[in-house]
């Protein structure tokens, strides 16, 4: 920057700040501040809610008895069902518990080995785990370490045994355990060549599943282990291979196999070669005892690569050594990972009667299905939708009119019943706040190109699935992906801007409503076809009475000249650089209406704008009818989508080259072209009602247009066809990208649409002129038609008188489009040949175009406006407010100070209003702070800072108007929080993860034991073992009964306080209570020893009447 920029450039300030002090002295209510009332002490960042996942499933655990589900990505993860307790088991083979109470670690162990599999033994605190050594550990959760008890590496054993060869280390590895469903003695342990049967109570081996008996020659025989599972009723035992194969096993023989087969195969020998297939995954049986059938659940197996899901395979409850009688599958998008049961009760392995699966994919995805006939999908929590298909983005609607909530949120789906996952676990604390007072309506859009709703007023999202849309329906290439989006929210309507170049609008429409609504339009086209019928008429009618005489060759000569206006004149030089380019693109630009079902209710594709090959970068709504939308091309573009016409178009590069062009023949030099130059890239849109420098005190709708090189472009397109004009004025505001524009009145507020003058519809209808450059298909109007209307006009504007060319406003008029394209005097002279029979004014020499425009980008005269309003514009380094309508900086800020070591610069900003004398600008920069503004003066107020957020991904945060503030933590995972407490916003989280209420139902092994009531039931019963209990598996694993515990902790807490200092003195009636539950202690105490002297005494009993009845069965006949 030289010396000359400088002084040039401390000059301009200085008259800009002259400019702006004359203004705020002639009007005060500039200078009245809205953020008096802000409380800065109070403000503070707090959460409100957490949407989504932190990140992908990989294992998934399901409590039936407290209704909880838990999620992770980790190796191992299961609830202590019925108890408040998570046991997790990480990579590092570290088992973690977890107090669900609490919500903090209660245990951590770390286990010696690689750990490869778990099991738990329901109604127990013991859980099994193996080791890649081949041994299985036993771990008490409720103490936090290892039992006495241990299972050895049991290949190791029967090697010793049997004498033979080393065995593969691999296969030493524990491949699965499973408790039996219905018996505690029993334990499966699975290595990759066989399944062992043990005896938790007398700990030996029972039985020993291989296929190493089978043939020599038989191909089945060298397969290796990979799952198995339990019947439901605990007499047969299936096991799958790495080969495809599964083979079934009867549990009191382990010679053979009843059968074997694949999944996708019939009843085969063990002798028959197999096919090429994926190993088996996964395996589980359970039973529907009111069909009286039985299921079996098989991931993987398939020999068809096409072919993804869970085969279920029925057989009959009686006869499940035959083979399968039916054959069905749950169709999944991926291959399945990992599967469990959606179980209705605790014990029997949840084999009983489930209600559905649980289905991880390869995709690390949890998906529910229903075991109901087609096995439907079950609905998940709102967090879990996250993740099927993918959140890409998000967008949401803050404070949306109540009409336009209630419509969208309150309407009845035609989806018929949902059915949701069975989750009722939790309760709500006092401090929860489940709904909070905000009408907002949160949109996800996914890797599909679909787009979600939900009701943000709930804190855990409410699902609106009959609102769901899916963008690939429409788009017209399938690759197209979903840019930006837009919600009216006056109307409801859905605005999608795609990547290749197509807009798709969606209305909301209700099954009740649609019958009236098409009988409407039709009426409504009919109303407009006959009074459009009517004005032609008319026109002509005028046209042939005002039509003067002459001979034919008169008219011939004068028929090319019968249209005067600028749209319709020869496209040459300064006319094509202005109304030719708007009316080029119209022509570029395809409204689709399309036809939708009538017998739904959500939202419909009803139109579908086609702009070609471009990207559709941002799109916003306006009123009712207007959307605008921007390309990647430079293009700006509005639509009413009411009459399905375009009613501006314009492209910012051909002003930017015209704007350069002039600068340079203005300086009489030449463009180098060593020096490359970029064009300006559309860096935000808005829609706003508010003034022009022109009519300071009209209001009207204008499309402002913030640009990469610091330029702000406002359009106005609200006026009238033979008004408009595509010139912007200029607003030259930062020196780097423009981040977001505001319009707010004295108060803080928006201005409201509908507050503008009362214009007609047609005045934001394209012009008539405009319809010749329409597509056949769309043109409302025939050829001939428009043919007669242009004579009309034509006749009528050589009998107007020409307004005065040097009065500013009809030089601004004239010269309007002659700016995007530089002059030619060749073309001109042609022009005034051709127009010789009426007055043209001249085109302006360069001097005179340069007042022209700073006429139009800056007033610096001040008129009087009964709703003044501030233009507000941010960029990523500084902050301006203007003063709408006269385009005069009165105030600003630099957010980067290198003096001050601040560098951030902003991301994104919000006019912040609460309540109705509460307001604020905030700033979000990229180092996570929020910075505070006041308004209007950009005085800083406070400065806070955000915590826990991805870097990342913070520029797709969002501002709410509110004091609200939603951005990304993880992957998956949003959350949103206030930072304006004078919001009043209820807000916390108090959520109780176990009912203390609901208990577990007793183990079944303690409901099945009966007392003997006879001698005979004694005798004939001690030839059978007793039922193993959960008393006695504690007993065995060197557990102390809690009676006995508690009993010995309270006397040898007693005897130590006893020791160590004396007994406090006590008198009156605490010493009589005191030495009265003393005195109830130790009949307790005597109580509970009479227990256990009768629990030997009866064991004594029964051992002596064993012995007896082994000394009788010992007696030869002659020795009774």
């Amino acid at each position: 920057m030289t010396i000359f920029d400088k002084i040039s450039g401390l000059a301009q300030r200085a008259k800009d700040n002259a400019v702006a002090k004359s203004f705020l002295s002639k009007d005060t209510r500039l200078e009245r501040s809205l953020s008096e009332n802000v409380d800065i002490a109070s403000m503070t960042i707090a959460k409100i809610s957490t949407y989504g996942l932190p990140d992908t499933v990989s294992v998934v655990a399901f409590d039936p008895v407290s209704g909880l589900l838990a999620i992770e990505t980790i190796k191992y993860m299961l609830f202590k069902t019925g108890y408040p307790l998570l046991v997790i088991v990480d990579k590092k083979n570290v088992i973690t518990t977890i107090d669900l109470k609490t919500k903090r670690t209660r245990h951590r162990f770390q286990a010696q080995g690689i750990i490869t599999s778990v099991e738990y033994c329901t109604g127990t605190d013991w859980l099994f785990f193996g080791s890649a050594e081949g041994a299985i550990d036993t771990f008490d959760l409720h103490l936090g370490m290892l039992a006495k008890v241990s299972i050895p590496n049991l290949l190791t054993t029967v090697e010793k045994d049997d004498g033979g060869g080393a065995i593969d280390r691999l296969d030493h590895v524990v491949v699965a355990l499973q408790m039996h469903p219905t018996n505690l003695d029993f334990i499966l342990i699975g290595y990759s060549s066989v399944i062992f049967l043990w005896d938790i109570r007398e700990h030996t081996i029972r039985r020993a599943f291989t296929l190493r008996n089978l043939d020599v020659n038989n191909p089945l025989r060298n397969a290796r282990l990979t799952c198995f599972t339990w019947s439901p009723r605990g007499d047969r035992i299936v096991g799958g291979y790495d080969d495809g194969y599964m083979h079934f096993w009867d549990a009191n023989n382990d010679q053979m196999p009843i059968f074997s087969r694949q999944a996708l195969q019939s009843h085969l020998p063990p002798s028959a070669s197999p096919d090429p297939c994926e190993p088996v995954y996964q395996l589980a049986w359970y039973v529907d005892t009111t069909l009286q059938k039985t299921y079996l659940l098989v991931a993987g197996g398939s020999s068809i690569p096409e072919i993804r899901g869970i085969h279920v395979l029925e057989f009959d409850l009686d006869s499940e050594s035959k083979d399968a009688r039916k054959q069905s599958i749950i169709h999944s998008p991926v291959d399945v990972v990992d599967f469990i049961f959606i179980c209705r009760e605790p014990y029997f392995l949840g084999m009983h009667n489930p209600f559905g699966v649980l289905v991880i994919g390869s995709d690390n995805v949890l998906r529910a299905y229903s075991f109901d006939h087609g096995y439907p999908l079950l609905t998940l929590p709102p967090a879990l939708d996250f993740l099927e298909p993918a959140v890409m983005n998000i967008c949401q609607a803050f404070m949306v009119p109540e009409t336009t909530f209630r419509k969208l949120c309150t309407a009845n789906g035609s989806q018929g019943p949902v059915k949701y996952l069975p989750l009722t676990g939790g309760i709500a604390g006092n401090g929860h706040v489940y709904k909070i007072p905000s009408n907002d309506i949160f949109m996800t859009i996914h890797s599909d190109e679909a787009i979600k709703f939900w009701d943000a007023a709930f804190t855990s999202l409410r699902p609106l699935p009959y609102l769901t849309v899916h963008c690939k329906d429409g788009m017209n290439d399938p690759k197209a992906q979903v840019c930006c989006v837009d919600l009216n929210p006056k109307t409801g309507c859905l605005s999608v801007g795609c990547s290749d170049g197509t807009i798709l609008v969606y209305e909301f429409v209700t099954a009740l409503e649609q019958s009236s609504d098409v009988n409407d339009k039709v009426i409504e086209n009919c109303d407009s076809t006959l009074k459009e019928i009517s004005d032609l008429l008319k026109d002509m009618e005028e046209t042939t009475a005002e039509q003067p005489d002459g001979n034919d060759s008169h008219e011939q000569e004068n028929k090319p000249e019968e249209v005067p206006l600028e749209n319709d004149r020869p496209l040459t030089d300064d006319t094509a650089s202005g109304n030719a380019t708007v009316n080029s693109s119209f022509a570029n630009i395809r409204i689709e209406p399309l036809e939708f079902a009538t017998d739904i209710t959500g939202y419909v594709l009803k139109d579908r704008v086609i702009l070609g090959h471009v990207y559709v970068e941002q799109i916003v709504s306006h009123g009712e009818d207007i959307i605008a939308f921007s390309t990647s091309d430079g293009s700006i573009i509005a639509v009413d989508i009411k009459i399905r016409q375009p009613i501006f178009c314009i492209n910012i590069n051909d002003y930017e080259e015209k704007q350069q062009e002039d600068t340079e023949s203005g300086k009489h030099t030449h463009k180098d072209a060593s020096i490359q130059t970029f064009k300006p890239v559309i860096a935000c849109l808005q829609i706003a009602d508010s003034y022009s420098v022109a009519k300071p005190a009209q209001k009207s709708t204008f499309l402002y247009v913030g640009l990469s090189n610091g330029q702000v472009y406002q359009y106005e397109i609200g006026l009238n066809s033979a008004e408009r004009r595509p010139l912007p004025v200029v607003i030259p505001a930062f020196d780097d990208a423009v981040l977001d524009i505001s319009v707010i009145n004295l108060e803080g507020e928006t201005p409201n649409p509908g507050e503008n003058k009362a214009e007609s519809a047609s005045s934001l209808s394209p012009p008539e002129e405009d319809f010749k450059q329409l597509p056949d298909n769309r043109s409302i109007r025939s050829e001939k038609s428009t043919k007669s209307i242009k004579s009309v006009k034509s006749t009528k504007s050589v009998k107007e008188e020409k307004p005065n060319p040097d009065s500013a406003e009809s030089l601004e008029k004239n010269t309007g489009f002659s700016l995007l394209r530089k002059p030619s005097r060749k073309g001109s002279k042609s022009r005034q040949k051709a127009d010789s029979k009426e007055p043209v004014p001249a085109m302006p020499r360069l001097p005179d175009l340069v007042q022209i425009e700073r006429i139009k980008h800056t007033r610096h005269d001040y008129i009087y406006q009964q709703d003044p309003h501030f233009l507000i514009l941010v960029s990523a380094t500084a902050i301006s407010v203007y003063l709408s309508g006269f385009n005069v900086k009165l105030y600003g800020v630099e957010l980067v100070e290198h003096e001050k070591h601040q560098t951030a610069t902003a991301i994104r900003s919000k006019v912040i209003r609460v309540g109705a004398n509460i307001c604020t600008l905030a700033v979000l920069l990229d180092d996570g702070h929020i910075r505070l503004f006041s308004l209007p003066a950009l005085k800083p107020l406070h400065t806070l800072r955000l915590e826990n957020y991805m870097p990342e991904r913070l520029r797709e945060a969002t501002l709410s108007a509110d004091g609200r503030v939603t951005l990304w933590t993880q992957k998956y995972e949003l959350e949103q929080r206030t930072f304006m407490p004078q919001n009043q916003i209820p807000f916390g989280e108090d959520i109780l993860l176990h009912n203390g209420d609901i208990m577990i139902p007793p183990h079944p092994s303690t409901a099945t034991q009966r007392p003997k009531k006879s001698w005979l039931d004694t005798v004939s019963g001690a030839f059978k073992k007793n039922v193993f209990t959960i008393h006695d598996l504690d007993m065995m694993m060197g557990r102390v009964p809690a009676a006995a515990a508690a009993a010995e902790a309270q006397s040898s807490k007693a005897s130590g306080n006893e020791a160590a200092k004396p007994q406090p003195q006590r008198s009156g009636v605490f010493k009589e209570l005191s030495d009265k539950m003393n005195e109830r202690g130790e009949r307790l105490n005597e109580l509970d020893q009479k227990f256990q002297d009768m629990n030997v005494a009866s064991s004594d009993f029964l051992r002596a009447v064993r012995e007896y009845n082994e000394r009788q069965a010992r007696k030869k006949w002659w020795e009774f």
